[in-house]
């Protein structure tokens, strides 16, 4: 649980994510802090590393080969649920595109609860996002999440897609869970998976980026939450 998938496949997928947490977190990037990139890779882990140059990254992955072999990030080999059997704390816990791989997302909030000193980020597709509503409204499975093993029922997408999703949010159904489990909701912003330098944007990348540019938040692809805890 909680190994990204398109790293394995060479690349990290919404790059302009990075971007908006910069400029999120512009004012304390520089502070010596401890992060846990829960469910990253070692690459992801060097895009935290570029936000927060001075920050202890500590990357944790049950996927071996997804750790890398980094040795100035800490390695810890196991799944995103026994994140409370560390026995550590992280000022800011990082979830890059994990929680709609998980089965448990609920069990996900409550370890990381226990372990997060002063914020968790969340980054994850939206499942009201434009084109779904589209594909619902003439009966087509949606773009980011297959209920089996194959996304099956849409014409436009390939049956090999949306990534194993299986808890996919809405900007309203993130921020209650995240009240559930004693996160404030600080801060929900947005971003587009489409990238020209990215193997895995996905059709229609640059049409896609700027329908995302003038819809309102609630409706673009990707969800970011600036949770703190309360």
């Amino acid at each position: 649980m909680g190994n990204l998938v398109e790293h394995w496949q060479g690349d990290v997928t919404g790059i302009t994510k990075f971007d908006r947490i910069k400029e999120h977190f512009s004012k304390v990037c520089n502070e010596r802090i401890t992060i846990l990139d829960c469910g990253g890779t070692e690459f992801s882990a060097n895009f935290i590393q570029n936000i927060f140059p001075n920050a202890k990254i500590t990357i944790l992955n049950n996927n071996k080969q997804d750790l890398g072999k980094n040795k100035k990030y800490e390695q810890l080999l196991c799944n995103c649920y026994e994140m409370s059997k560390l026995h550590k704390k992280f000022d800011l816990i990082f979830a890059n595109d994990l929680i709609e791989h998980l089965d448990n997302p609920d069990k996900f909030f409550e370890k990381a609860r226990k372990i997060c000193k002063a914020e968790l980020i969340i980054t994850t597709p939206n499942l009201s996002v434009w084109y779904n509503r589209v594909f619902l409204l003439f009966g087509f499975d949606l773009a980011n999440y297959n209920s089996s093993k194959t996304r099956l029922g849409n014409p436009f997408l390939s049956e090999i897609g949306a990534a194993g999703h299986k808890s996919v949010f809405t900007r309203g159904s993130l921020k209650r869970i995240l009240e559930r489990y004693a996160f404030y909701p600080d801060k929900m912003g947005s971003f587009s998976y489409e990238d020209s330098k990215s193997q895995t944007a996905g059709r229609g990348g640059s049409i896609r980026k700027i329908i995302n540019s003038i819809l309102p938040q609630t409706w673009r692809e990707g969800i970011i939450a600036y949770a703190k805890i309360k």
